[in-house]
């Protein structure tokens, strides 16, 4: 097992700023599709390894029932992953990631409409870019996606120490996501917390392409993916139930807020 995690932080401490390369010249040549096509053959090889590891059974009533009931313990539980995310067993990362749709600071839009993150981007601040990404982190703690990015950037910035430390955040809170399910069926997705972590896995981490996109029972993601093997293609699911939950009640309130303020005037 301890010689596995070192073969998977070894090959997303190689790959990542090779997929940033590739995002960032995604209209140049050969060379960029070669490195896809090798990331693509790595990714595929690590599904099928995570694909026959032990599972966790998530159970979102027993994570609610841990944060709401034990807020200290899952408190400390945050403050071991920042610190020292080794420290964490299978498990227990899956509680801390999974347990943090029940607290206050949850809401998926964080990630997907944060005008501060592209602004960095936009301006090619990398340093800049790294201390807002630090920023979002407090806020926005386990998204896979964001941490990527925060890894990335230290690099970019010159911070070795600091990449590290996210890579460990990575390679743990993926270790936990990823014994959710085995992700080859819609029984067996894998669940995610934001639909950004869905591309950090199969797109950023894996090198997939997605070909096409099914959303299911408003809960599941179905990808079709390409694996850069001669055509080959797999389907990918996706359990997107706590992020799809989280937004309709946002919605919701939202709704009567507004049918209130309505009855209000007149």
């Amino acid at each position: 097992m301890h010689y596995f995690r070192f073969i998977l932080h070894v090959l997303l401490l190689f790959f990542l700023p090779l997929v940033a390369n590739a995002q960032e010249t995604k209209d140049s040549t050969q060379a960029t599709d070669s490195i896809q096509k090798t990331i693509a053959r790595k990714g595929r090889y690590l599904l099928e390894i995570f694909a026959n590891r032990k599972k966790i059974d998530i159970d979102y009533q027993k994570a609610e029932e841990y944060v709401t009931q034990n807020a200290e313990g899952y408190k400390e539980l945050m403050n071991r992953f920042q610190k020292d995310p080794n420290s964490l067993n299978e498990e227990e990362a899956a509680m801390l990631y999974y347990g943090f749709a029940f607290t206050k600071d949850y809401d998926p839009e964080n990630i997907d409409f944060n005008i501060n993150l592209m602004k960095a981007f936009k301006d090619e601040d990398k340093y800049s870019a790294f201390m807002v990404h630090k920023g979002e982190l407090l806020r926005t703690p386990v998204s896979l996606s964001l941490l990527m990015n925060t890894a990335h950037l230290a690099g970019e910035a010159g911070d070795a120490k600091s990449k590290q430390k996210y890579m460990q955040m990575v390679t743990k809170l993926l270790f936990g996501i990823m014994a959710s399910g085995t992700g080859y069926s819609k029984e067996n997705a894998i669940k995610v917390l934001y639909i950004a972590d869905e591309y950090a896995i199969f797109r950023d981490m894996m090198g997939l392409r997605k070909t096409t996109q099914r959303f299911i029972e408003n809960r599941y993601d179905r990808m079709t993916l390409e694996t850069g093997n001669g055509g080959e293609s797999i389907i990918l699911w996706f359990d997107t139930y706590l992020n799809h939950q989280k937004l309709s009640k946002k919605i919701d309130k939202n709704q009567k807020e507004k049918e209130k303020k309505k009855k209000n005037k007149k």
